[in-house]
């Protein structure tokens, strides 16, 4: 898929810089339209990345709490 012609004219297949791994081909938007065409601009999240600020902001659980799941291996 990364070598075929087709997607490589319907530029179906993107390179995005990692900070981890460096460059990653990966698939671009579809469908690609002409009046907004957007694009990958970085590759998801590490596991966990987030975790600290959907507890506390989206869950409410305070620094201590977090701190304790934590130690407890929860998270």
């Amino acid at each position: 898929m990364l070598r075929d012609e087709h997607f490589k004219a319907r530029e179906a297949i993107t390179r995005v810089e990692d900070p981890e791994i460096g460059p990653i081909a990966m698939q671009n938007v579809f469908p690609k339209l002409s009046a907004s065409p957007g694009g990958v601009e970085r590759t998801g999240p590490k596991l966990g990345e987030h975790t600290d600020a959907v507890l506390a902001e989206w869950l409410g659980y305070d620094v201590e709490t977090i701190a304790a799941l934590k130690a407890a291996n929860v998270l």
